[in-house]
């Protein structure tokens, strides 16, 4: 493991994106309330603090590092990034069981997309009671139409978010295959 300033002037090559290997790995913490940057101690950053990171010879090491890092600092979150940076999703991402449920998952895709069915099944008894009164109740038929639409919006919000979640794992996946392929590790 080796901490590395994100841009040193004085170091000779000054960018950190050019101080990473291939099959190396790069850990950023963060502040899972509000996404600020924070130190691996769980400090967090000063005005004029020049940003720093984590590097790792393995994915392994970072993760199991990262792992131990967010329980013993429970508003800690890592994200582990391979030697191309944040040009990607991270490969890895470590919060303390308590915020778990901050992280996009699968299971909040299924449940969004629950939320848009269950809405659009509710304007139907409304557009119902519409059809049955031969348009005099029209406020029926308006506010059903209101429940598909929000429906509809959240069924895509879940679909979309279970696709993102899939292509950054076929992405990730592709890429330890590419490292491993390179270097021999993963």
């Amino acid at each position: 493991m080796q901490e590395v300033t994100l841009y040193d002037p004085n170091r000779k090559p000054p960018s950190w994106m050019d101080v990473i290997r291939p099959g190396q790995y790069a850990a950023f913490f963060s502040d899972v309330e509000t996404g600020a940057e924070m130190t691996s101690n769980g400090d967090y950053f000063n005005a004029g603090m020049i940003g720093r990171c984590l590097i790792f010879d393995s994915l392994e090491e970072a993760e199991q590092f990262c792992r131990q890092k967010v329980e013993d600092i429970p508003n800690l979150r890592c994200d582990v990034f391979d030697s191309h940076g944040r040009a990607n999703p991270p490969v890895a991402t470590s919060v303390n069981r308590r915020h778990e449920h901050k992280l996009d998952s699968e299971a909040e895709s299924r449940r969004l997309m629950r939320w848009g069915w269950a809405s659009i099944a509710a304007s139907l008894p409304l557009y119902w009671f519409a059809w049955t009164r031969r348009g005099e109740a029209w406020i029926a038929g308006f506010f059903g139409m209101q429940l598909t639409f929000a429906g509809l919006r959240v069924l895509h919000w879940g679909y979309s978010l279970g696709e993102e979640l899939r292509y950054r794992k076929t992405q990730s996946d592709l890429r330890k295959q590419q490292i491993t392929a390179k270097t021999g590790r993963f």
